[in-house]
């Protein structure tokens, strides 16, 4: 996946954070962005936005993307990473001789370009200088020939020339030792993330023993919370991303390292037959036909489990669940 910086905005109506770019000639992508700017919770494409309708923020959203297109068919996938501020990229704030500590560095194994800076790579003038220098000496040729008056077409190419030495450079590559201290602190800004998230996480499980816990979730955290609860039991299974899941809302791999699906409804009544045949469908028009999970919080209706059970589906009640473990 690409590393990407997209700049954020803020609507003009709504005050909702946005962070835009443009991934096609006629497609924008729109990532929606939550009001503390900590993950996106919506992705959407359109062909054009009013451009009076938002304005730029300070903001910059960093996110690892994929995109595929193919027949006009955009497959696109962004991981949010952070947001950091305009000032931060400023090539004078990345001083060599500070500390890795005194830096925003990212949580990433991706090396930004005022990473680099700062272990000393530089981009050299040297070639653009030698290419001025070059028409310089064209258009005094030039001057001699068809007269001096000539000598005034050479002024650009005196202006791009910066006539003190020092400024001739040539490109620098970045110190070795320092790009391994940087990957070094990189990777330990990587574990202590991760280990954050493991403690939230035991937190997480923990507080799901309680069954008036997962009636005070919302329905996306409710799909959370299930995924959480499988994969502690051996399976491997991931919320699908934004709006446009197909009626699937987690996927992936059962304890034997099956495809699987799974589809999550935080009814305050009985699951019926109308869902069980809704899935069904679903499953039909998949291509690998895989084993099928349907989560409700209350229960399902006598019909609903007649039907899962002849269309071998798996029914699971998590109030049953909570209160029998």
């Amino acid at each position: 996946m690409a590393f990407k910086r997209y700049q954020i905005y803020k609507y003009n109506s709504s005050g909702k954070f946005v962070a835009i770019e443009r991934i096609s000639d006629k497609k924008l992508v729109i990532l929606d962005l939550n009001d503390e700017l900590t993950k996106i919770t919506k992705m959407r494409f359109q062909n054009h936005i009013k451009s009076n309708s938002r304005y730029k923020t300070d903001y910059l959203l960093e996110v690892e993307e994929e995109t595929k297109i193919n027949d006009n068919i955009i497959e696109y996938n962004a991981k949010y990473l952070r947001v950091i501020k305009q000032n931060d990229i400023l090539l004078y704030k990345w001083s060599k001789t500070k500390t890795l500590v005194e830096l925003p560095i990212g949580a990433y194994l991706h090396f930004t370009n005022e990473e680099k800076y700062w272990a000393g790579e530089e981009k050299g003038n040297f070639t653009k200088n030698i290419i001025a220098s070059i028409i310089l000496v064209i258009f005094i040729a030039l001057s001699i020939n068809y007269g001096w008056g000539m000598i005034l077409f050479c002024l650009p190419a005196l202006l791009m020339i910066d006539w003190n030495y020092k400024t001739w450079r040539k490109d620098k590559k970045a110190d070795i030792n320092k790009l391994k201290e940087l990957l070094e602190y990189k990777q330990s800004l990587i574990q202590n993330k991760t280990d954050n998230l493991n403690k939230v996480k035991s937190s997480f499980e923990k507080q799901l023993e309680n069954y008036n816990t997962w009636k005070s979730l919302n329905p996306k955290k409710f799909e959370y919370a299930v995924a959480t609860w499988l994969n502690k039991q051996g399976y491997d299974l991931k919320v699908t991303q934004y709006s446009a899941d197909g009626g699937i809302d987690l996927v992936g791999n059962d304890k034997n390292k099956n495809l699987t699906i799974v589809q999550v409804k935080k009814y305050t009544k009985n699951v019926g037959v109308a869902v069980i045949r809704e899935m069904i469908g679903i499953r039909q028009n998949h291509p690998d036909h895989p084993n099928t999970i349907i989560v409700s919080l209350i229960g399902f209706t006598r019909g609903a489990k007649k039907l899962a059970n002849m269309e071998d589906i798996v029914l699971i009640n998590i109030k049953d669940e909570i209160y029998e473990s």
